[in-house]
């Protein structure tokens, strides 16, 4: 299946749902908007998870030595920029109905560039928080095994 660009889809979705129909045209990239949103509460609520996490055992992992003080450290910095990229991109709020570039195609195209953008940050993110989260599980079993 091959991705299509911003003004491939949007003549996609003007051959599925008609040129002139632009309320379902909107509603559909509002609900994008929507489950980006969603999935990055999702994501913001796993960092949450294991920052409280860390509050508690974080100490004595630490303390137990350097390879499990060093994977801790690094899965929390990798979890907080995971945090930093949901709330500077994946969460910043800026409203669809604010776009407004001369022609209804245009200002399509330049808020699915925004979706695609914001979907970007979203991916990244995530990648951020598994990294950490390996890393901390890491930690976790080197403590445990007491190296």
């Amino acid at each position: 299946m091959q991705r299509l660009g911003p003004e491939e889809e949007l003549a996609n979705l003007k051959s599925i749902y008609g040129a002139d129909n632009l309320p379902e045209i909107y509603g559909i990239l509002r609900d994008a908007f929507s489950t980006l949103q969603n999935r990055s509460h999702v994501l913001l609520s796993l960092v949450t998870i294991c920052l409280t996490i860390t509050g508690f055992s974080g100490p004595s992992i630490a303390a137990s030595g350097m390879y499990p003080k060093a994977a801790i450290i690094v899965g929390l910095c990798l979890v907080l920029s995971a945090r930093g990229g949901l709330l500077v991109g994946a969460f910043d709020l800026q409203w669809i109905t604010r776009y407004g570039e001369g022609s209804s195609d245009k200002t399509l195209i330049r808020i699915l560039e925004r979706r695609n953008r914001r979907t970007r940050t979203y991916r990244m993110a995530t990648l951020l928080l598994v990294l950490g989260l390996s890393s901390y599980v890491a930690s976790v079993v080197i403590y445990m095994v007491g190296l």
